[in-house]
């Protein structure tokens, strides 16, 4: 009759001292992971951001607003995923918009993404925006992207920023 109670009961306790074990150490290994993501070190050199866009950009009057405040933008730039830039005004077409310097930026891939609305008499055509990417204001790298016809502008561009030729990026989590 004694092993009926204790056989079971003998089990449970194993069962659950493993479980609790396996999810502490899992905490302590996630914890640790997020300290070295987020001690990622900024690449060396003052950067800058030269957006020149083929057309007069003007705020998207259809944008979708979250608040009642918000106004209409006519451009925006994110670098890995936030917002760097954001203008409400006119971008006139050819005139380079310099953001500099560009604070946010991570030793490794760095990812940019530019948003911006052409007029709409300008719809029937393909439109063109230039990103170059500066260091101490030496041109790293150049990227011209095409819209479709009729579409917004929004592109991405990613830039590799690593300063140790011996680390290599993995695609582990």
């Amino acid at each position: 009759m004694m092993r009926v109670v204790v056989t079971p009961l003998l089990i449970w306790i194993i069962g659950m001292g493993g479980l609790s074990l396996y999810m502490h150490t899992r905490e302590v290994a996630q914890a640790q992971k997020t300290v070295e993501m987020n001690e990622r070190r900024s690449p060396a050199g003052t950067f800058g951001l030269d957006i020149t866009l083929s057309f007069t950009a003007q705020p998207d009057s259809f944008e979708v607003k979250t608040h009642e405040t918000d106004k209409p933008t006519s451009l925006i730039v994110r670098l890995n995923g936030k917002e760097i830039l954001r203008r409400y005004d006119e971008v006139a077409a050819g005139i380079p918009v310099l953001v500099e310097p560009v604070k946010g930026l991570v030793d490794g891939v760095n990812e940019f993404y530019v948003e911006s609305s052409p007029p709409s008499g300008e719809a029937p055509r393909a439109q063109a925006v230039r990103l170059r990417c500066f260091r101490d204001g030496k041109e790293l790298t150049e990227h011209t992207y095409w819209t479709e016809v009729c579409t917004n502008m929004s592109a991405i561009f990613s830039i590799n920023l690593r300063t140790d030729p011996q680390k290599k990026g993995t695609h582990e989590p």
